[in-house]
């Protein structure tokens, strides 16, 4: 099994150097960051963008809060950086992503965007960070991307062939169709 732990490379002294970490925390401050708070520790992990997020979706649909999810062992160092990201509150939450077909999972950590949207607990306005990833390969988030493209295209393409044989019929058989719409009201292509 192989593990991959998702930081910004430019970010990653700000999770082991102490003097970095009190140099970003006194800049952030000076500059009125609003977002970095003195005592808390900056996201080192990758934030994803909808293109990103949507790929990762299609690979793993199914989520879960990290306290309810028991689809498999979560290694070691997955647990280290999800105990780091919880004793520097780093997210609001943190769920894992799976798929029954493909059985790699991801951590994920969301963060509401404004302070309004966790006063109003709007968990569907949250940024997306991908923390980590464990299974049999460590693939790269540029990888995912493209492994979640070809699964929509995959997916996309066996819909539209569906959907093409049954206009297909339709046309081949339009009578039959008028029948059916006359005794049941509808017509679904989708189904």
């Amino acid at each position: 099994m192989e593990v991959k732990i998702y930081r910004e490379p430019e970010n990653i002294g700000l999770l082991l150097n102490e003097d970095e970490l009190a140099e970003y925390q006194q800049l952030a401050e000076e500059l009125g960051i609003p977002d970095v708070k003195g005592d808390k520790t900056p996201s080192v992990f990758q934030t994803l963008n909808q293109v990103q997020i949507r790929a990762l979706e299609a690979l793993c649909p199914a989520k879960t809060e990290l306290a309810f999810y028991n689809r498999s062992t979560i290694p070691v160092e997955v647990l280290r950086a999800i105990k780091f990201i919880k004793e520097n509150e780093m997210f609001d939450f943190i769920k894992v992503w799976y798929d029954d077909k493909n059985p790699d999972p991801i951590i994920v950590g969301e963060k509401y965007r404004t302070q309004n949207d966790r006063t109003n607990g709007y968990s569907w306005n949250t940024e997306k960070i991908l923390v980590a990833r464990w299974g049999d390969c460590a693939y790269e988030l540029p990888e995912l991307v493209e492994m979640g493209k070809a699964r929509l295209k995959e997916e996309f393409t066996a819909k539209a062939i569906d959907v093409q044989s049954k206009i297909e019929s339709f046309l081949e058989h339009p009578e039959l169709y008028v029948n059916k719409y006359l005794s049941e009201g509808r017509i679904n292509f989708e189904a």
